[in-house]
Parts: C-alpha cells; sequence; structure tokens
C-alpha cells in the first residue's frame, strides 16, 4: 500500500519531457536529449545520455531521429515504479486514458481482469457486455447476431446492400445531372460542340436522370426549344417518374407546344396515372388547369373520367372585381378570360359558375352523337341509362 501511494503522490502528479530516440544505421538505437538543436548543416548529434554522461553522433551514424510524445515519455518513465496489483493497473489505465494512450490503457485493463476475473469496470471499458450472465465483447457478439459495423452503427447486411445501392444511385444522379448541364451548356453557347451534346441527350436511357432533366424544365427562363428536347429525352427514357413529369408538363408548362408535345407522349403511352392526376386537377381552383386536364383527358379517351368530366362542365371559381379610373369598371380573373361587373364599393371577390368548353369536347369526342351541351342532369340520367343492366327497371323502387 505504501508503494502505490508513493507511486501516486510521484508518478501522476508529473509530467516528464519526452527524449529523443536515435535510431542508428547499425540497428539499436540511443535515447537522450539533443544538445546541439540548432546545427545547421547538421554534421553531428551531440547527445545528454539519461545517466547523465554525454555521446556524440555523427550524421552518417543516424538513420533517423525520433521524438516521442509527452504521454509516452511519461509512462516509460513511471511504468517500472508501478505496483503491478489490481488497484496499481487500474489507475494507470486511467492515467493511459487521460493521456490518449489506448494501446497502454487496454494492456492494464487486461491485467486488472487477471486479478479480478468478474471486475464490471474493467469489462465495461474493454468493451464487453454482459450477456445470459457471461461477459462477452460487443463486437463479437453483434457479429455472431449477423450484424456489420457500418457508418458507426451495427446494422443487418440487407440495409447495407439498400444503403450501399442508395449511395451509388445518389452519385449516378448526380453525375447526371452534371452531364445535363454541361451538355446544355454546349448548346447555348454555341461554340461548335451542339451536334455533340444533341448526340449526348439523344443517347439518355438511364431513368436516373430523369431528375435532371426535371431540374432543367423547371428551369424559369429555360428556352422552349431545349423544353421540347428534354421531352423527348423523357419519352425515350419511358417510366414512372418519367411519366410524372411530362403530366406537369402538359399541365403547367407555359408553352402550349410543350404542353402539346408532352400530352402527345402520354397518349401514346396510354399512361394511366395521367388519367387520375387529370381527374384530380379538375377540381382545381385555377380555370386554366381544369381545361387543361380536360383536354387531356379528351386526348386518353378513358371512359373511367366520364363522370369526372360531366362534374367539371360547370365549375366554380373566385375572381377579384375592380372599378377602373373614370368609372370604367375592370376585372382580374387569373387568367380565365371570363368578364364581371363590380357594382361599385371598390374591389370585391366575386365567385361564378364558369362553363368548360374542354370538358365538353371530351365528352363529345369519347361518346360521338352524344351531345347534352352543359346540362350536368341530363349528361349523369344518359350515363345512369347507359351502365345500368338491361334486366333492371329504373322505374321500380
Amino acid at each position: 500500500m505504501l508503494r502505490l501511494q508513493i507511486f501516486l503522490s510521484c508518478a501522476l502528479l508529473t509530467t516528464v519531457a519526452a527524449a529523443d530516440v536515435f535510431e542508428l544505421s547499425s540497428g539499436g538505437s540511443v535515447e537522450g536529449e539533443l544538445l546541439n538543436p540548432d546545427q545547421s548543416p547538421r554534421q553531428q548529434y551531440l547527445v545528454k545520455l539519461p545517466s547523465g554522461g554525454q555521446v556524440t553522433l555523427n550524421r552518417d551514424q543516424v538513420l533517423r531521429v525520433v521524438t516521442p510524445s509527452d504521454a509516452m515519455t511519461w509512462y516509460k518513465k513511471w511504468l517500472p515504479h508501478m505496483p503491478n496489483t489490481l488497484e496499481g493497473n487500474w489507475i494507470m489505465a486511467q492515467e493511459c486514458q487521460k493521456r490518449g494512450l489506448n494501446a497502454e490503457r487496454n494492456l492494464h485493463l487486461e491485467q486488472v481482469l487477471k486479478f479480478d476475473p468478474d471486475h464490471e469496470k474493467a469489462h465495461y471499458a474493454l468493451g464487453y457486455s454482459r450477456v445470459d450472465g457471461q461477459w462477452v465483447k460487443t463486437d463479437e457478439w453483434m457479429e455472431s447476431q449477423g450484424y456489420v459495423r457500418f457508418g458507426g452503427a451495427w446494422r443487418i447486411r440487407q440495409d447495407i446492400e439498400i444503403a450501399e445501392e442508395s449511395k451509388q444511385r445518389d452519385d449516378r444522379e448526380k453525375q447526371w445531372r452534371r452531364d445535363i448541364k454541361r451538355w446544355r451548356s454546349w448548346i447555348l453557347k454555341a461554340r461548335g460542340k451542339q451536334v455533340a451534346a444533341l448526340a449526348e441527350f439523344r443517347a439518355i436511357r438511364d431513368p436516373l436522370a430523369v431528375a435532371g432533366i426535371v431540374e432543367m424544365l423547371e428551369e424559369e427562363h429555360e428556352t422552349e426549344p431545349l423544353r421540347l428536347l428534354y421531352v423527348d429525352v423523357l419519352e425515350r427514357i419511358g417510366g414512372g417518374a418519367a411519366a410524372a413529369a411530362l403530366i406537369q408538363r402538359a399541365l403547367n408548362d407555359p408553352s402550349a407546344n410543350v404542353r402539346d408535345r408532352a400530352l402527345d407522349v402520354l397518349v401514346d403511352w396510354k399512361a394511366p396515372q395521367a388519367v387520375n392526376t387529370f381527374v384530380a386537377t379538375l377540381e382545381s381552383k385555377d380555370n386554366r388547369l381544369v381545361n387543361r386536364a380536360a383536354v387531356g383527358l379528351g386526348r386518353l379517351a378513358d371512359k373511367s373520367a366520364t363522370l369526372a368530366l360531366i362534374n367539371s362542365l360547370t365549375t366554380k371559381h373566385k375572381y377579384l372585381v375592380t372599378q377602373g379610373s373614370g368609372g370604367n369598371l375592370g376585372a382580374s380573373f387569373g387568367g380565365s378570360g371570363n368578364g364581371g361587373l363590380n357594382l361599385g364599393g371598390g374591389p370585391k371577390m366575386i365567385e361564378r359558375d364558369i362553363q368548360n368548353q374542354r370538358a365538353l369536347d371530351a365528352l363529345v369526342a369519347m361518346y360521338p352523337g352524344v351531345n347534352y351541351g352543359y346540362n350536368k342532369e341530363a349528361w349523369k340520367q344518359w350515363y345512369a341509362e347507359q351502365n345500368t343492366p338491361d334486366d333492371i327497371n329504373l322505374r321500380r323502387g
């Protein structure tokens, strides 16, 4: 106990200057303090030995000079004085941890377990866990259960494969974005690479390129010819993501040419998701979108949209009506092109029923020879009769 107390009072409260290690070309080494560090060019090494003596080494005798860390110098200094007991090793392990000497710390923790095989703190410090009353290495136990260390966490192999595939997909999407932007710049700069750029665009078949194409389609100031080119690329790629992008172009692109081209592709594909989106858009507050969706449904000629089109023959929309200067009346209709009146008293928001010609056109195109105009009830009665089995009498009940 007295030796342990002396060790604690002397070793753990002191620091030791690091000594250099002179590795010799002949093998072996000399440890000590370099007394002529400023000599340049180097001719000799004048070394003060731990014993107090000195030695002179010629430059060609020294292979290299290694300066141990202060922590390692401290450790070598006091290790011989450490009591080789449970307490001595435990204290040394803690001091090694403070100084960042992890390998040495683990060595002393293992020694602690030799003195006390059930020392709980030492086990936990070494990465053990108690499982069914037994101390087992956490890493080894997790591996035995089929887990793999990945990204700082334990995960099953299937999750790792999914994560790696996802990363690969992300990397490919990022590369496509870079390529698409580069080829676009070749076209816009017109410095002789336009043909090469067009060839690159026309060769795209990877669905992971869709995200990059969509980004360019959504650029506010992108030119119409380029947007038409992007629609052609999406047509060649195909698939759900491309269809979703084309649906948005058919509804929202500012260019009628781009909207028509996107719709041509959707009609050629007979895309069912286009029908669903267009039907939902018939309920839009924007009358322009209602009519564009009706056009799309008419082109797709999917009769499952019949009732939705009937309901959209007339739709309610709100408009801001204002009184212009000089007593003239004016109206803001959100692009619908329909007029309205203001009875005075400043701007007013009014709601109007709008007849949607495109919805009627779609119904008439689907059912040649049938036309009830904007009479929703007549259309619904006709539709019910067409879809009622012959053996059911609608007059009964």
